[in-house]
C-alpha cells in the first residue's frame, strides 16, 4: 500500500505536468481506486467534457489504465462493459526521472534516439509516422529508414515498448447460484489439485 504522502507526490507531479484539472482527476483515482466516468465526475464535481479530457491526456502518457469490466445491468441480468479507470502510480513518479531516462539513452545510443525518446516522454503515445513528422520537422534532411534504425534500437534497448491497440477486458468469475453447484466445483478443483 502507498502511504499517504506518495500520493500527495504523485499529483503534485501531475498538476505541474497537466495543471490543476487533471490533477484532480488523478488525484481522485489514486485515493479512491479504479472507478468508471459517471463516478470519477461525481466525486472530482467537474463537467464531463473536462473529465473526459482529463483522462485522455491521462492515458495518453500513460498515467491512468483503462479497462472493460462486465457487469450485471438491472434486475434482468443482462451483462454490460463498464469502462473502468485507473492511476498508474508508479508510473506517474517515473515521469519525476525523464532528464534521467534521456541522458542515459544519449550515452548508450546517441542523441537521435535521445529526441525520439524525448518526442515520446513530451507527447505520451505516438505511432512511428507522428514520431517520423516530428523529427522530419526538427531535422529537414533527416531520412525515414535512419528513423526507422534509431527507433528500433531503443526498442531493442528496451527503452521504448509497443502500446496495446484497445483495452483490457475483465470478465467476472462464472459463480453457480446453488450451492450444490458451487460445492461440486470446489470437489472438481480439489481433485484436480491433489492430481
Amino acid at each position: 500500500m502507498v502511504a499517504q504522502q506518495g500520493l500527495a507526490h504523485a499529483e503534485t507531479i501531475v498538476k505541474s505536468h497537466f495543471g490543476e484539472i487533471v490533477s484532480k482527476v488523478v488525484g481522485c483515482l489514486l485515493h479512491r481506486g479504479s472507478l468508471a466516468l459517471p463516478e470519477i465526475v461525481r466525486f472530482v464535481r467537474l463537467p464531463p467534457p473536462q473529465v473526459r479530457s482529463s483522462l485522455l491526456v491521462l492515458i495518453q502518457h500513460n498515467c491512468v489504465q483503462a479497462f472493460s469490466i462486465e457487469r450485471p445491468a438491472g434486475l434482468g441480468g443482462a451483462i454490460r462493459n463498464v469502462t473502468q479507470y485507473t492511476a498508474l502510480f508508479y508510473n506517474i513518479l517515473q515521469r519525476m526521472r525523464f532528464t534521467k531516462f534521456s541522458a542515459i539513452v544519449n550515452a548508450d545510443l546517441g542523441e537521435q534516439c535521445e529526441y525520439l525518446l524525448d518526442g515520446l516522454l513530451q507527447h505520451g503515445r505516438l505511432t512511428f509516422d507522428q514520431l517520423a513528422v516530428r523529427v522530419t520537422l526538427k531535422h529537414p534532411g533527416a531520412i525515414r529508414n535512419d528513423i526507422r534504425k534509431n527507433f528500433n534500437r531503443l526498442i531493442h534497448a528496451n527503452y521504448v515498448e509497443r502500446c496495446p491497440f484497445s483495452e483490457p477486458s475483465i470478465k467476472p468469475e462464472d459463480v453457480p447460484s446453488s450451492g450444490k453447484k458451487r460445492s461440486k466445483i470446489i470437489y472438481e478443483a480439489r481433485l484436480l489439485n491433489n492430481k
